[in-house]
């Protein structure tokens, strides 16, 4: 086997090396540490709703009308709810002034939600009356006279938490 220069160069150069790291010492500390941080957690918003009743007036004895309207979510992220419950507020008299339930005798269906409650996702969720599980409102023929229930407003509130 012949010896060239480029041979010799390369195992010189190869045996430096070796030499230099091996003479190379490296000497550390081991330690602990510690840190802080923190994130803020936004909150929740409440949540607007609006009722809109299926079908012509209210009759004593008459067909219960199914409810549908929408809820506004005015939040950046989904919000959950897991009740909804409706109820009258009040009913104004067709010329004014407010009427007892127990002489109109209107009758709520109260809304369904899945089971584990509803997720609201951001924005307007609408609803169009009948909705299936949304509820409904009837007037119950009573035996009394309801004349003064006639062109009555009934006030609905929905209540979600």
């Amino acid at each position: 086997m012949r010896i060239t220069k480029t041979k010799v160069a390369v195992a010189a150069a190869s045996a430096a090396i070796v030499a230099l790291g091996s003479t190379t010492a490296y000497a550390y500390f081991t330690t602990t540490g510690s840190g802080t941080g923190s994130a803020a957690v936004g909150s929740s918003t409440p949540l607007t709703a609006t009722v809109t009743v299926a079908g012509p007036a209210l009759l004593p004895d008459g067909v219960a009308h199914g409810l549908g309207g929408s809820v506004t979510n005015s939040s950046s992220a989904a919000q959950h709810v897991s009740s909804a419950v409706l109820a009258i507020s009040t009913i104004t008299a067709s010329g004014g002034g407010a009427l007892n339930n127990s002489l109109c005798d209107f009758q709520l269906v109260q809304p369904t939600l899945p089971a584990g409650g509803e997720t609201i996702p951001p924005g307007t969720t609408t609803v169009a009356a009948p909705a299936a599980g949304a509820g409904s409102i009837s007037m119950v023929d009573n035996g009394l006279d309801q004349s003064a229930c006639e062109g009555a407003s009934v006030n609905l509130v929905l209540t979600l938490s």
